[in-house]
This record gives structure tokens, sequence and C-alpha cells, in this order.
């Protein structure tokens, strides 16, 4: 990979994959809502509203790694129309742009574990039916049928199903891990609203690394089909903030479970496909990367 373009570039997701691409020499181009301030290695840098096939045909990428978009449930359910029209609507316009440039990149399109629903007994795998019913979930849905559509026009899109992603500079109110910080951070309670939920948890350098493997040649194989980026070990959200608090020596603090009313739900999926497909695997445990964002918050 020589040249990419990378959509959603100032996203959690989207700084740390330009970071990494510029750090193996790739040519990125970055498209962001925010085209001002320091983009260190990126060679130009567009704005969202800008002509999408003039900029591949005059580029010219490797890979087009689409990360723009809706990336919380939350946000979806506030407004569901917006969650359709940036995850399913734009995903087809962005498509409809390689098609129309001329060029053949591949196309990493970033959609969520989230898409497969509850998991209604092993973890998801690939070729389980999408039985997401949210408003989150169906976009994402949305935008892998747009993906698909294109695929069978001849365009090598790849879908990564990306789990539930943590790490530094994921600050985002409202998601277990920043909040939890937070809550040790200022000596309060970390409150939780459903305690028995099982998740995984994947690194924010690991889904990079996942991306990126998708986007090399070993990811050939894998045009037209979609791939879990995820980790497979699962853990309860009351259980992770329980290390959480215990790595941090916080034994003063305990979780609020005083509105901990919500249902709880199991989302896990497998990463055999990615093993044995890309070669990947998450590296960091979550051990590891809680105990990172512990001394980070520290110093």
């Amino acid at each position: 990979m020589k040249t990419a373009i990378v959509t959603g570039a100032t996203g959690f997701i989207g700084s740390r994959l330009i970071a990494a691409l510029v750090r193996r020499g790739v040519s990125v181009t970055a498209i962001s809502r925010r085209t001002s301030g320091p983009w260190p290695g990126v060679i130009r840098v567009v704005a969202q509203d800008s002509d999408l096939t003039a900029l591949i045909a005059d580029t010219n990428p490797n890979v087009v790694f689409h990360l723009a978009g809706v990336s919380e449930e939350a946000a979806a359910r506030k407004d569901p129309a917006h969650a359709l029209e940036v995850n399913g609507r734009a995903v087809w316009q962005l498509m409809d742009a390689v098609l129309q440039s001329g060029r053949r990149p591949a196309v990493v399109l970033a959609s969520s574990i989230a898409v497969y629903g509850e998991n209604r007994g092993a973890p998801a795998s690939e070729t389980d039916r999408l039985l997401g019913e949210g408003p989150y979930e169906l976009s994402k849905i949305a935008g892998e049928c747009g993906a698909r559509a294109f695929a069978a026009l001849g365009l090598a899109t790849r879908i990564a199903r990306i789990g539930n992603v943590y790490g530094p500079a994921d600050r985002k109110v409202g998601r277990l891990i920043p909040d939890t910080l937070e809550a040790i951070r200022t000596n309060r309670a970390p409150v939780l609203r459903a305690p028995n939920s099982l998740r995984s948890h994947l690194h924010v350098e690991d889904c990079v690394r996942g991306l990126i493997a998708l986007g090399s040649e070993r990811g050939l194989a894998l045009d037209g089909r979609a791939v879990n980026i995820c980790d497979e070990h699962g853990i309860t959200n009351l259980d992770l903030v329980q290390l959480l608090l215990a790595q941090a020596g916080r034994d003063d603090l305990h979780p609020d479970l005083s509105n901990s009313g919500q249902a709880a739900s199991v989302r896990l999926a497998s990463a055999a496909f990615a093993r044995q497909a890309l070669g990947w695997q998450p590296e960091i445990t979550l051990e590891q990367g809680l105990g990172d964002l512990l001394e980070r918050s520290a110093a």
C-alpha cells in the first residue's frame, strides 16, 4: 500500500489509523469536517463535501478506508434519520464515486459486530444472519448492503465488522471505560445501568492493525466479504468496572448500581476468520490496555 484515502479522519479510530499509515510510509489524503490544524505526515486534507469522484480520480489511492459515520447507538436512537443517511446513503455515494472515478482501489468499510444483534448461543461469525434491530444496527446493515451491491459491479469492497473499541483519546461521554476513568479521576462512584451486559473490548491499536491488514494484499481474498475485527474475551460491565477500580487501587470506590435497570445484553463475535484469512488477532490484553489508560490519566 502506497497511497490511501481516509474518511472520518479526525475520529477516534480514523486519527489512529492515519498515524499508523504515515508511520508505514503511506501517502494519506484525509477527508474531514475539520481541515485546519496540524496533520503530521498527511499530504492532503480535504473537506467532507468535496467532489469525491474527482478526488479519487486525482489521488488514485490503493485503498479507501471509510470510517466516517455515526458510531454510537445512543446517537443513532436520538436521530435515526441522520444515522441512516451517513451510515447508509453516504456509503452508497462513496462507492458510486469510486465506480465513476475509473480507479479501482480497495474500499474498506468500517461496520460493526452490532449488525448481528444479540447473541443466540455461540459468538457471532461472518456467516450468521444479520439480526440487528435498532437504528444503529440497521444503518450499518444498510451500509453493508450498499457495499455488497457495488461489489457485484466489480468494486473491491471489504467490510470490517468492528467490535467495541477503546483506547487513548476516547473521551465520549456515555461510554463505559471513559466514564469510569473520569469517575476515578473525580473521586466519584462509577454509575452502571446494565451491569450484567457482556461485551468484548478491542484496543484501538489492534483495531487499526486489523483495518490495515484488510486493506493489504492479503485482504484480496476478502473482496466482497465481511470479517470480524474484534476481541473474543467477554467481560460483564460490572466486572470491567471492578477491574479498572482494582487496577487503579481505588478500593474506596464502588460501582453505583442504583439505576441498573437496563436489561442485560450479550454481544460477542468470533475472530477466527480474521486469524485464518488475515493472520490478524488482538495483541493487547484488556488488562494491559486499561493499565495504560490509567497511567495516561494519572500523568
